[in-house]
């Protein structure tokens, strides 16, 4: 076994001795668990209400319908996890259930974060990026309720994880089968919302582009766009049956209306949007298809005739994809980052002020967090950390452009419908890696500086 070099980063023992995701699990743990417990919700939202609705009817019925008729307004694979909890625990515990299964799926979520942080940057990274993740307050929230983000990011993050296994394996088969789990993976996410189907194309061009012109190239492409091939043609096949037409979801006229109407301007985020409009549609005699196709045909009227007006609801669209509307919690993202290079760079000539910033960090962090009592982090940091981070990390396994095309898909859906943040959160699990990947480099250029130092400053005695 070679010598270490001098001037290689020291790991924390327990992180060098792979301990690290235990400290990941026991954070994760008692953040999911605190959630179970005592986040509790009283009014449901309506989207809330129509998973649940759906979910009991499949359970009782075997059929995916909701009380108003529609078969295809939402898509199947969370309805489908609430009626197997509904099966398994029993109705009187169905909430409860519906939760624990969010909680299992978060925690999932969270290591699967820490192991691509793992992947791409070294075990200090990946303790970063667990430990963020685990404390990240739109995931907590997104685990307390019926909605179906919780479920993307897993699959997701777990898409993820296994396409940088295929790019590490030296063996074949390993690798193919890599591939193929992405594709499922990518094919779940589209049956759990339909605009999640616009991840598989960075993950197919990426793998094209890694294999340069070549039929490997190709055939890798195919494989990962084929897991969504064959939900959308299993999913729109049944709808054509049922509805009389091929579609994914009857939702996205919906959507793209509320994102592409006159008074957009005046309510751009989520809380005061038009969604009775489908409703209303549907009472005045229209088939769930010809209500989606209408509000359709509604938002590309708008934009014919108010171009101008459509190009500034763009702007207004990002802002409100990019927006903070979490409620204020400690600074819990800064500590993390500020303790980590603090210790990482105890030997350099800046750890006095490294230090000092982190103590100031912590008593801010304490001030808040006893006023507030929430030791969540907050998205006011990762974002705009992790879009920076996003070019800077050492990319050694060249997958910065499919990480930077997985947020660039998102966007594309957010701005051409309505823009919701939770939606933007299913790829905040990128930027959380893309920052703890970021914060590990700046730990390794402070151990060269601290080489730099010694070497500089240790001269031979006269």
């Amino acid at each position: 076994m070679s010598a270490q070099p001098d001037d290689a980063p020291s790991l924390p023992p327990a992180a060098a001795k792979g301990r690290w995701l235990i400290v990941v699990l026991l954070v994760a743990l008692a953040s999911h668990a605190c959630v179970f417990f005592f986040f509790v919700y009283d009014e449901r939202s309506n989207d809330e209400k129509e998973y649940l609705s759906l979910g009991i009817a499949l359970s009782d019925t075997g059929a995916l319908r909701s009380p108003t008729g529609e078969f295809a307004k939402r898509m199947p694979l969370f309805p489908v996890l609430i009626a197997a909890v509904d099966r398994w625990q029993g109705r009187e515990v169905l909430d409860s259930g519906i939760i624990e299964a969010q909680s299992i799926l978060s925690m999932f979520a969270t290591i699967f974060i820490a192991l691509i942080a793992r992947r791409l940057s070294d075990p200090r990274g990946a303790i970063v990026a667990g430990l963020i993740a685990a404390l990240y307050a739109p995931f907590r929230y997104l685990q307390s309720v019926y909605l179906t983000e919780t479920l993307v990011i897993t699959l997701l993050m777990a898409a993820i994880l296994l396409y940088l296994v295929a790019l590490e394996s030296d063996r074949p088969a390993r690798r193919w089968a890599a591939w193929c789990g992405t594709a499922v993976l990518l094919g779940l996410g589209a049956l759990t919302r339909a605009d999640a189907g616009v991840f598989a194309l960075p993950f197919a061009l990426h793998a094209a582009w890694r294999s340069g012109p070549s039929v490997k190239g190709i055939l890798r492409a195919v494989i990962l766009l084929l897991g969504v091939g064959m939900a959308a043609i299993g999913w729109g096949d049944r709808n054509s049956r049922v509805i009389g037409a091929w579609t994914l979801s009857t939702s996205g006229g919906l959507n793209f209306y509320l994102g592409n109407n006159l008074d957009y301007s005046k309510r751009p985020g989520m809380d005061q949007a038009d969604y009775g409009a489908f409703d209303r549609l549907r009472r005045k005699g229209l088939s769930e298809v010809e209500a989606d196709r209408r509000l359709y045909a509604m938002g590309r009227t708008f934009i014919a005739a108010h171009p101008a007006d459509w190009a500034l609801n763009i702007l207004r669209k990002f802002r409100v994809w990019a927006g903070t509307s979490v409620t204020w919690t400690p600074p819990g993202t800064l500590l993390i980052v500020a303790w980590t290079l603090a210790l990482a760079g105890r030997r350099t000539p800046y750890h006095r002020w490294l230090l000092t910033a982190a103590i100031v960090l912590s008593i801010v962090w304490l001030a808040v967090f006893w006023r507030l009592m929430r030791p969540w982090s907050h998205p006011m940091f990762v974002f705009p950390l992790g879009l920076a981070g996003l070019f800077y990390f050492d990319d050694r396994l060249k997958v910065r452009g499919l990480l930077i095309g997985l947020i660039a898909a998102q966007l594309a859906v957010a701005l051409a419908f309505i823009p919701l943040e939770r939606l933007r959160w299913t790829v905040d699990g990128i930027l959380i890696v893309a920052l703890a990947a970021t914060v590990s480099r700046i730990c390794d250029r402070l151990h060269t500086l601290d080489a730099i130092f010694r070497t500089g400053t240790e001269t031979p005695s006269n």
